[in-house]
């Protein structure tokens, strides 16, 4: 129900597909941020069930052959790494001038 309230005004991509269990999207007027997982499989059999996710930022849409939740995993890895790599480095210049100072 939630979903489906959701993804009320996003565009679809065809009319075959079927929106799947999630739906994150933020936004309107053509300027969605989030993520929708369809599900475009051909029939009932479970072998061909495909999942398909459109990355929504802004303007672009992307899609990908694979499931929202691992999507969601990979753009949060990446973005934690953007923190933390530059944390990490600092850091250790840091570290660094401090025992230069001591050592003088």
């Amino acid at each position: 129900m939630v979903a489906a309230a959701l993804i009320a005004g996003v565009p679809t991509l065809h009319a075959e597909f079927r929106p799947a269990e999630h739906a994150w999207v933020l936004g309107s007027n053509g300027n969605y941020y989030g993520l929708v997982q369809w599900d475009d499989s051909k029939g009932t059999d479970t072998r061909s069930k495909r999942k398909r996710t459109v990355i929504y930022f802004g303007a672009y849409e992307y899609t990908v052959h694979q499931p929202a939740v691992l999507v969601a995993g990979v753009g949060l890895f990446a973005l934690s790494s953007l923190v933390l790599i530059p944390l990490s480095i600092g850091s250790r210049i840091r570290k660094q001038q401090r025992n230069e100072k001591a050592a003088s």
